[in-house]
């Protein structure tokens, strides 16, 4: 009997701060979009890396940009390419601009896969090397990702 009151004590006093610890790490909701764009190049490119760059997120050169509705299965992609591209949560009316300016004709973001777009205005602020906040790789904050798309447009 205490052996099982132990159990649902650790579990209700654990479930609350799993909660908490998700709401701080700032991962986008799920269905939200995405923007992820390909920073860095293929030259020494791991082979599932570059398989998971060109098959599911479908960038296959350098100043490449997607839209995706964030899920688990997108969530593990952007981890498995961390070191070659950016990405965060954008607005509707960024990715209206993106299919206006860069969608080639289509009406939808799944028609326009991927947006080619150029390399940004002045240039990289900080390293294509290292993660975000240090560099430009990884997740970042939706306004400086706003910030990035409108420069390479």
């Amino acid at each position: 009997m205490k052996n099982e009151n132990l159990k649902t004590q650790v579990h209700s006093k654990t479930q609350p701060q799993l909660k908490q610890a998700n709401v701080e790490s700032g991962s986008p909701e799920l269905n939200e979009l995405i923007a992820v764009i390909r920073v860095r190049g293929s030259k020494e490119t791991r082979t599932p890396v570059e398989e998971t760059l060109r098959t599911h997120l479908h960038l296959t050169r350098r100043h490449n940009c997607a839209i995706f509705h964030f899920n688990p299965t997108v969530k593990g992609w952007l981890q498995m390419a961390k070191d070659y591209i950016t990405w965060a949560p954008v607005s509707q009316a960024v990715v209206n601009e993106l299919l206006a300016k860069r969608g080639e004709g289509a009406k939808t973001v799944a028609d326009a896969l991927p947006f080619r777009l150029h390399p940004p205005r002045g240039g990289f602020r900080k390293s294509t090397k290292l993660p975000f906040p240090r560099g430009e790789l990884g997740k970042r904050t939706p306004e400086l990702m706003e910030k990035l798309l409108k420069s390479m447009l």
